[in-house]
C-alpha cells in the first residue's frame, strides 16, 4: 500500500488555490513519483522543487505575477533548510 504523505493533500490544496495551472502541471509529475515509489512522502519532496520551476516559468511567460515564484522559491529554500 501507500505510505505517508499526509502533507501531500494539503499543499496541493495551496497549489491549486494559488493557480489550477501550476496544480495541473504537478500532476503528471507526482502521478509518476507515486507510481515508480509507492510511497506518497516522496511526492512531497519531489514536488517542492516542480513546483518552483512551474511558477517561475508562469512568471516568466507573464502568466503570474513574479511574487508567486519569489514565494514558491523561498518555500523551497526553507524546506530544504528544514526550517519550515
Amino acid at each position: 500500500g501507500f505510505q505517508g504523505g499526509r502533507g501531500v493533500s494539503t499543499s496541493f490544496g495551496a497549489a491549486l488555490a494559488m493557480s489550477p495551472i501550476a496544480a495541473a502541471a504537478l500532476l503528471p509529475v507526482g502521478a509518476g513519483l507515486v507510481a515508480y515509489t509507492r510511497i506518497m512522502s516522496v511526492l512531497s519532496v519531489g514536488m517542492a522543487p516542480v513546483l518552483a520551476i512551474v511558477f517561475v516559468v508562469l512568471a516568466a511567460i507573464g502568466f503570474h505575477s513574479w511574487a508567486y515564484a519569489v514565494y514558491a522559491v523561498i518555500a523551497l529554500v526553507l524546506y530544504k533548510e528544514g526550517g519550515a
